[in-house]
């Protein structure tokens, strides 16, 4: 009977997640989606604080460090990234990253890994300029600047 009221209430969170454009949970707990959208601004859901300590491109996948305060509750994570890309040397592609604490009471900082799939915004660039090869330049603010090299 446990089982299947975790079962259940595993259901009933990713439906939230889903709907908050945060994506779904996936097997490996520290992957998170990647929503590539026509403007920042205009995604509604969580924004809850969360500060991002580093991020690094080993190949297709970014790398955030992030801390938050909570413990208490899984948290969800979506990177948010614009499809409208800024016209720079190189291109630049606005970026966030979405954070939904789930009302999680507690205070402890958590630190934590979190792993992205970069392959769909290559291939929003491919669509974009037509090019096989490029450097997108993700620009979570105007000091935290990442390549992304392909």
């Amino acid at each position: 009977m446990r089982r299947l009221l975790l079962i259940g209430l595993a259901l009933l969170a990713a439906c939230a997640l889903e709907r908050l454009a945060l994506g779904p949970v996936t097997g490996d707990p520290a992957a998170i989606p990647l929503t590539v959208v026509d403007e920042l601004a205009s995604v509604a859901g969580p924004r809850d604080p969360v500060t991002l300590q580093n991020a690094l491109v080993l190949g297709d996948t970014l790398r955030l460090e992030v801390s938050y305060g909570g413990g208490c509750r899984t948290h969800a994570f979506g990177l948010l990234v614009q499809r409208t890309f800024l016209e720079t040397n190189p291109v630049q592609a606005p970026t966030a990253l979405a954070h939904d604490d789930r009302d999680d009471p507690c205070d402890a900082l958590v630190s934590r890994t979190l792993l992205v799939d970069l392959r769909p915004l290559r291939e929003e660039y491919r669509r974009a300029y037509g090019a096989a090869t490029g450097t997108l330049v993700l620009r979570f603010t105007s000091a935290l600047l990442v390549a992304y090299t392909f």
